[in-house]
């Protein structure tokens, strides 16, 4: 069996289409594979605007039509690329698994440099959905108080970063494209002179978070467009097909879907399974005006609401007070660091700015602001759902030794004390509390020393990562451990 499998003629898209070539392969029937590529209507006119081109599946259509008319057996897409309606007479049979959903903006250092003198940096996107979260959002994760003003660019990945240094500018781009680029060039496919990891020395970067900047419906999936009679085909495809990836990537569009879709829209949507629930964002203005936001875990965790305020522990950050933090008695010295994270801003010793050759990561997006007014430049952060989250930096920025930033009862080969936490004599009173939401394991410990009738028989919540695997091992609670984003879900779905 021969299969003639289409897609774009980009490096990216070709790399995406060998990578769904070599599963076909594996398949019993091991097919042999013919690959087309060709250029897009989009890739034919790249002076115009991709919000302006009006027409759906620019990317696509010719490729549809040649797969209706049988000159081709399947096609690969860049799933984010798709109309939202589906097709007559073909569908998506098959998807492999997810690449990285965020976007990441590249900075090279003579551009951040000039833009720290100026106060202002020139950002090239494509996207009305960037343009419309990251003005608000860019501001936050800067450091130096730099303004940002956003440029259209077209183009393929390689021709964006050839602009970015040519102009000046910073770029914004879909972090699975740049992963995929990094990772074939590895391997030496690219074409010669291409020089992906070229145009990125000497440069800066931020993984932009989700809750703040969710990616385009379906960023960092791949759509393999079959038609919907060829038996054979589609057989093969739901043997390979990643189930999870394509609930999710379908639950997306059909947010989308809602609003219009098209890649006009200023919104962006992610779906993302893990263990503990599904993680929903969502954000943007639609065409209407109406302003779209949702940052939330989804699961199945029985919890119900609390009969009044009172029995609810915290209603702020700042009552869940156990401890007095004090600098370490001796700091230690970090400038041999390469990569530093920091779960908490005040855990990085006062006057310290890590150098651009150190990559520095946060827990969550308060503490990579609040790191940004320092003066500190932030790469990227774990958008508070835990530190077991995937960095996702091995392509971008390679294999990184971390060293974590925290207080003298922390264990792990990996940490380093900058503070000690000293046990407050004046504590919160528990007493009468029935649903609680921990934000570490340190206060856990601390107020259940203290309260463990009313812990052990409430309802306790945390944030995913090391807290809630913690919380899962304490066989004294009587009620399972209820995972919510954070404070803000937790009082909305506890508060009567």
């Amino acid at each position: 069996m021969r299969l003639k499998l289409a897609s774009r003629k980009s490096d990216l898209a070709r790399w995406q289409a060998v990578q769904v070539g070599r599963a076909l392969e594996q398949l019993p029937e091991k097919p042999g594979i013919e690959f087309i590529f060709k250029s897009s209507l989009g890739d034919q006119n790249l002076d115009i605007p991709l919000a302006s081109m009006g027409a759906k599946g620019v990317f696509t259509e010719d490729f549809y039509n040649d797969l209706v008319s049988g000159q081709c057996d399947l096609v690969v897409h860049s799933w984010k690329d798709l109309p939202v309606d589906e097709r007559v007479d073909t569908h998506i049979a098959m998807t492999l698994a997810r690449a990285d959903v965020r976007d990441v903006m590249v900075v090279p250092e003579v551009v951040w440099q000039k833009a720290v003198s100026s106060g202002r940096l020139e950002v090239l996107t494509s996207s009305p959905r960037r343009v419309y979260n990251l003005r608000s959002a860019l501001p936050q994760l800067l450091p130096a108080g730099v303004t940002v003003e956003f440029v259209t660019v077209r183009g393929n990945v390689p021709t964006r970063l050839q602009k970015m240094h040519d102009e000046g500018r910073a770029l914004v781009l879909a972090k699975a494209g740049l992963d995929r680029l990094l990772q074939a060039e590895s391997e030496g496919f690219l074409t010669q002179g291409t020089g992906i990891r070229s145009f990125l020395r000497d440069c800066r970067f931020q993984v932009l978070p989700v809750s703040l900047n969710p990616p385009a419906p379906a960023q960092g999936a791949l759509a393999i467009e079959v038609s919907r009679e060829n038996e054979a085909m589609n057989q093969m495809c739901q043997q390979l097909s990643d189930h999870t990836t394509f609930a999710c990537v379908n639950r997306e569009r059909e947010i989308l879907k809602r609003y219009g879709g098209g890649c006009h829209q200023k919104i962006g949507v992610a779906v993302v399974v893990r263990p503990y629930g599904t993680i929903h964002a969502l954000r943007g203005l639609t065409d209407g005006g109406e302003v779209l936001y949702d940052w939330r875990i989804e699961n199945l965790t029985s919890w119900p609401r609390s009969a009044n305020e009172t029995n609810v522990f915290p209603l702020q950050a700042k009552d869940n007070s156990w401890f007095v933090r004090k600098p370490a008695a001796t700091l230690p010295e970090l400038s041999d660091k390469p990569a530093l994270f920091i779960a908490r801003a005040d855990a990085l010793p006062p006057g310290y700015i890590p150098s651009p050759r150190q990559t520095v990561w946060t827990a969550g997006v308060q503490t990579w602001a609040k790191l940004a007014r320092q003066g500190v430049w932030v790469s990227g952060c774990q958008d508070g759902l835990g530190e077991n989250e995937p960095f996702g930096l091995d392509y971008l920025a390679g294999q990184l030794k971390w060293t974590k930033l925290t207080h003298g009862l922390a264990a792990g080969p990996e940490a380093l004390a900058t503070y000690r936490l000293e046990p407050k004599k004046e504590v919160p009173d528990l007493r009468g509390k029935t649903h609680f939401f921990w934000m570490s394991t340190t206060s856990f410990q601390r107020a259940y020393e203290l309260f463990p009738n009313e812990i052990a028989n409430g309802y306790n919540a945390c944030g995913p990562g090391v807290t809630y695997e913690f919380l899962q091992r304490q066989t004294a609670l009587k009620n399972p451990v209820k995972v919510f984003i954070g404070l803000e879900q937790f009082l909305s779905e506890t508060l009567p």
